[in-house]
């Protein structure tokens, strides 16, 4: 799940300009490996499904963060569904937004192989 900035007392300069209902949001940023950022756009193109862009500009506060730097380090890329009135009892989301997240996680796993190499 993200913040959406599509209500009232929300701050596009502060979390961007992602709206319910527009696509899953696929994040670029310190903590998301380029090579799986592509990939996750190449998908969503491919599927003709919504997305929209959004960056951490410093660490994410998901998982991902961690993730990506424990042991060794994994490849990470961040996709999340926009919802508004975040960690609020009355949270609106989009189940096409999710049904879009699904499609394009599907297509980006159906897109790897044995050849595909994720370290950038």
């Amino acid at each position: 799940m993200t913040w959406t900035t599509d209500h009232p007392q929300s701050s596009k300069t502060e979390l961007g300009d992602i709206k319910v209902g527009a696509g899953p949001a696929i994040f670029r940023g310190i903590n998301t490996n380029p090579r799986v950022f592509e990939r996750l756009v190449a998908a969503a193109e491919a599927e003709g499904a919504p997305y929209q862009l959004d960056v951490y500009a410093t660490g994410s506060p998901t998982d991902g963060n961690v993730m990506q730097m424990s042991r060794n380090g994994m490849a990470v890329g961040i996709m999340s569904i926009p919802t508004r009135y975040l960690h609020t009892a009355s949270e609106v989301l989009s189940t096409e937004d999710v049904d879009a997240a699904v499609t394009i996680l599907t297509r980006f796993v159906q897109d790897l192989d044995s050849d595909v190499d994720l370290r950038p």
